[in-house]
């Protein structure tokens, strides 16, 4: 016991008075935990712009997806192949929001399903023929005589992060952003 006693005390002399037990007050640990918040609250918008961007990025990704595995279908079978709107998965009906399907034109034989939008999130094709819901692509590869535009506008923030898909009539892709008043007289 003696021995545990006299390092206890060893210990004791060797430490200078001044050193006490360090760490934070209650008040520092309030102020530093409140300029974090602070902080924190401050970077929350921004990320919701980023997370809002690459949401209409990969929206709009996966329709450039879409029209070019259906051209590439088109070509490699040497048929006509359509891209559609579909509600149900299993046919063509225009309902473009709710997925879309790639077909045969010559026999309506499903080739790939695509899935729909996000709750209230718009998409639309507006075609030069007025076939506005499909989108034929012939075995050249260009369109089936078809030029025209998706329109994508988002439940949120369409003047932001609407965006129109121009495809021409050599089936090639474009992107640009458009308004909300696009969005809205676009029905």
């Amino acid at each position: 016991m003696r021995v545990l006693a006299d390092a206890q005390d060893i210990n004791q002399e060797a430490m200078p008075a001044s050193a006490g037990i360090a760490g934070f007050t209650l008040f520092e640990l309030l102020i530093a935990m409140s300029l974090g918040l602070i902080l924190l609250l401050a970077a929350v918008p921004s990320y919701h712009h980023i997370f809002a961007r690459n949401k209409q990025a990969d929206l709009v990704n996966h329709l450039i997806a879409a029209i070019h595995a259906a051209r590439s279908e088109a070509v490699a079978r040497n048929q006509v192949v359509v891209l559609c709107g579909s509600g149900d998965g299993k046919q063509c009906d225009g309902q473009w929001q709710e997925g879309q399907l790639m077909v045969l034109d010559q026999n309506q034989q499903v080739l790939r399903t695509y899935s729909g939008l996000p709750s209230g999130d718009q998409l639309w094709w507006r075609s030069s023929l007025g076939y506005n819901t499909e989108l034929k692509l012939a075995p050249s590869g260009f369109t089936d005589g078809q030029q025209g535009s998706f329109y994508y506008c988002p439940r949120e923030n369409a003047r932001q992060y609407g965006a129109r898909i121009i495809v021409s009539g050599s089936a090639r892709v474009r992107v640009e952003s458009i308004g909300e008043t696009a969005c809205e007289s676009s029905y």
